[in-house]
């Protein structure tokens, strides 16, 4: 399905992005992200300059708190919380380390292992199909275009985390 019928993920991605590129710009290994200068970062309140309704304002800013929230919480945002304080924002400042592999996976930047060990055989079949006829039998090709077909269903059924691992194996990683 499209990226466009699950618009929170696109809101997800996006928040993504938005925290990998101002991690990037920090000349500091683990800059502070204070809620307020966060706040500012995703333009709370600028979706709609001409309607400041203190309320819209209000969930607006949580909606996005949240979803960085979710986001640090599930592993894809590297950071720590700073101190809380009663009565105030959900965090004083965070503590950035910037996005762990599986953020990065998600706003594709880095490449999924196991895309990228499909793709790898792919190469290969396509390779076998080019060889010609003095080269190799045309039945070893077969049962060698079938091989690369069965460990492509193969990698296809592995969880994520197995096919990462098998990747770092295979590429050295």
């Amino acid at each position: 399905m499209e990226a466009s019928h699950f618009p929170e993920q696109n809101r997800r991605r996006e928040l993504l992005r938005v925290i990998h590129e101002w991690t990037q710009a920090q000349p500091q290994a683990e800059p502070i992200l204070g809620f307020f200068d966060f706040a500012a970062l995703v333009e709370v309140g600028r979706e709609d300059p001409d309607n400041y309704e203190a309320e819209q304002v209000y969930r607006q800013a949580a909606g996005h708190v949240n979803r960085l929230r979710r986001l640090v919480d599930e592993g894809y945002i590297n950071a720590r919380y700073g101190s809380h304080h009663k009565g105030g924002p959900p965090f004083n400042e965070l503590w950035m380390r910037g996005l762990t592999e599986r953020g990065l996976q998600l706003i594709e930047e880095l490449p999924d292992p196991q895309a990228e060990m499909l793709d790898l055989l792919d190469d290969i079949a396509e390779a076998i199909r080019t060889l010609g006829d003095a080269e190799a039998p045309p039945e070893q090709k077969r049962l060698a275009e079938r091989a690369v077909d069965e460990l492509k269903h193969f990698l296809r059924g592995l969880p994520p985390e197995v096919a990462t691992e098998l990747g770092s194996r295979i590429f050295g990683g």
